[in-house]
């Protein structure tokens, strides 16, 4: 995993209502631009303009945080863990969708 990828936690809300992120935490992963359908936490379809690999140890990752790569803004809109044949969490599979 060569690419530099920022993770920002769970959002806060501002005066406004609106999103406010707090420091971010880097991590090595690997970032793949792959437009996709996915269904998202609420049942609907929605189109995924990447998927990260983040590596295990990336704990406080949560639908509706923010990740950072060359500085474009994404939002998570779906992760899951796969297991190796020991039933092992292998890496971090997060789908996401870019903001603006």
């Amino acid at each position: 995993m060569r690419d530099t990828i920022l993770v920002y936690p769970t959002p806060n809300k501002d005066a406004y209502g609106r999103d406010s992120f707090s420091a971010y935490t880097t991590y090595r992963g690997r970032f793949v631009y792959k437009v996709t359908t996915v269904i998202d936490s609420k049942g609907e379809e929605v189109q995924a303009d990447g998927i990260c690999y983040l590596p295990t140890e990336v704990s406080e990752l949560d639908i509706g945080d923010k990740i950072s790569y060359v500085n474009i803004n994404y939002r998570v809109i779906s992760i899951e863990k796969p297991k190796d044949s020991t039933c092992r969490e292998i890496y971090i599979k997060v789908t996401v969708k870019r903001t603006i």
